[in-house]
């Protein structure tokens, strides 16, 4: 690049490296070491700046610029809660920091919501025709991501890259500061692993003369979705608020392209099948705002209950009123979300699980599809038939994905209602619930039902022209549902109640358990992390 060549926007030019600076002589600004500081034949200490470092600007970005052995030493000692402090946000301590008395209960990752809203947006509505590119974000989709840079494989660099343009496009386009500022983070992690890596490559092979085809392939991929996060950087300098981190606090949440597009079609095209379409996005875009916001009520909440486990917690320190706040946020949270119900409901028929059998019978041939089928209908299919005759139907698998994530918050919301519930029933806080047993009940009850709601989804979602649709499906809200059928067995053995309705519903829950391994045998399961310590349970006795 020539001297009077401009920089990318948003690139803050640089003072020079730390050497050149020190010894006050001119710096030619070449990273990741000064072309100025070899020419002088001394070692050339890096940089050191805040702002956001681009690829083609060198192994650099936020943080990366400390010594590996440093950070990993470093963060050995310090705790979960100082480890990310002056991030703003509260930190979850890992289950084995909390109390023994917490329970595990699920809850949101949002790296499922980043993942299906990328995959749904970027990979089949920017790129329509490259099916090959969208194939490999898929690909790489199903890998699980890792923080740690010891011999780590070269897909795992590509993973973290892959994670951080998911979690910046979901964040620009849901107006959610949380996903773009950890977008940026996992940009410099993605930096960091491959800088390492291409270290540990050049010691052990001294250049990359040893590669095999698919580490390359690794390496290009990392440096195309690298350039895509980059591309998307640089355009937010010109339209403020797309990515950036400084342009969200003034900017207001914009609509995502899924309501850009089906706006544009219902005014270009008034017939039934684009307004349909375009109200069940602008449902998704409803639902995805209320998921963002029980995120943060469960992060508080957690971090409320670190504090009650503290030895030197008294009843007036406050932390009681400030669990019924958290219980009046949760609720009107939950007030939201079941306003869109009843449009939900519009978009789900029953149909007799007979009638769907006539028309979905696999073939007699021997191929692996037509096995398979058989397998599920005789097995899965023959359990939901005998607990609920009717099963239900969606117009599209786009409507069945937004009332599943409406089963989803909806059971994750209220779970963690009846949490607090029962907490007020131990600790008695003032402007607590009338009858908080009665709100539990009733919470059991639409649990119960959401759960069961699920289960009579699966032949619709194992239907062959609706699993060919697409490579992954929202497993939580079969977790969900397998977490509510838990909690109402505990419940009813609590109660001492007959041993059939216990049976009824453990059976229930092994229906749903047997599916999801049914269905990642030959799909990416989109799953929610169950690692967060929770109160002991609405239910006294386990």
């Amino acid at each position: 690049m020539s001297g009077t060549q401009k920089s990318l926007p948003a690139v803050p030019r640089s003072k020079g490296c730390l050497t050149c600076i020190a010894r006050k002589k001119r710096c030619d600004g070449r990273r990741p070491t000064c072309r100025a500081c070899e020419d002088r034949k001394q070692v050339c200490q890096g940089y050191r700046r805040e702002d956001i470092v681009f690829l083609n600007d060198g192994w650099r970005a936020p943080g990366v610029a400390a010594a590996n052995a440093k950070k990993k030493s470093r963060s050995k000692s310090r705790s979960p809660e100082t480890q990310q402090a002056g991030r703003g946000t509260l930190i979850l301590q890992s289950a084995a920091a909390s109390p023994s008395s917490l329970r595990r209960s699920p809850s949101i990752d949002r790296s499922q919501l980043h993942t299906s809203f990328f995959l749904a947006e970027f990979a089949e509505q920017l790129l329509p025709s490259s099916h090959f590119i969208a194939d490999l974000f898929r690909s790489y989709f199903s890998i699980s991501s890792s923080t740690s840079s010891d011999q780590q494989p070269l897909s795992t660099s590509a993973v973290q890259a892959v994670d951080a343009l998911a979690q910046g496009y979901f964040g620009r386009a849901n107006g959610d500061l949380v996903s773009v500022k950890k977008s940026f983070d996992t940009y410099g992690v993605a930096l960091r692993s491959m800088s390492t890596k291409i270290d540990e490559l050049q010691a052990a092979h001294s250049g990359f003369h040893h590669l095999s085809e698919e580490e390359w392939q690794h390496m290009a991929f990392y440096c195309m979705v690298m350039a895509f996060w980059e591309t998307l950087q640089a355009l937010s300098s010109r339209r403020p608020g797309d990515l950036s981190v400084f342009g969200w606090r003034q900017s207001s949440p914009l609509p995502s392209e899924w309501v850009i597009e089906a706006t544009a079609s219902v005014k270009t095209n008034q017939d039934a099948d684009s307004t349909i379409q375009f109200r069940v996005y602008s449902l998704m875009d409803s639902l995805l705002a209320s998921a963002s916001d029980i995120s943060v009520v469960m992060a508080q909440y957690d971090q409320l209950l670190i504090n009650m486990a503290n030895p030197r917690w008294t009843s007036s320190d406050g932390l009681g009123q400030t669990l019924v706040d958290l219980y009046n946020v949760a609720n009107v949270i939950l007030s939201q979300i079941e306003g869109v119900s009843e449009d939900l409901g519009a978009t789900m028929s029953e149909l007799p699980y007979k009638d769907w059998l006539s028309t979905h019978q696999p073939p007699s041939s021997q191929d692996a599809g037509s096995i398979r089928e058989r397998e599920f209908i005789t097995t899965i299919g023959s359990d939901i038939h005998s607990f609920f005759p009717n099963i239900l139907s969606f117009p599209s698998m786009n409507d069945f994905n937004t009332v599943a994530f409406y089963w989803t918050i909806s059971i994750l919301l209220r779970l963690l209602i009846n949490d607090m519930l029962a907490l007020m029933q131990d600790t008695k806080p003032e402007d607590m619930p009338e009858n908080p047993q009665y709100e539990i009940d009733q919470h059991r009850i639409r649990l119960v039902h959401y759960a069961q709601s699920a289960i009579r989804a699966i032949p619709f979602v194992e239907a062959k022209e609706n699993r060919s649709q697409q490579p992954f499906f929202m497993a939580s809200a079969f977790q969900t549902a397998i977490a509510a059928l838990g909690r109402e067995c505990e419940y009813l053995r609590s109660q001492v109640s007959e041993e059939v309705t216990i049976l009824g519903y453990a059976s229930m829950k092994r229906i749903v358990e047997r599916y999801m391994n049914w269905a990642q045998q030959r799909k990416i399961l989109l799953r929610m992390v169950v690692d967060i310590p929770r109160h002991p349970s609405v239910f006294a006795a386990v």
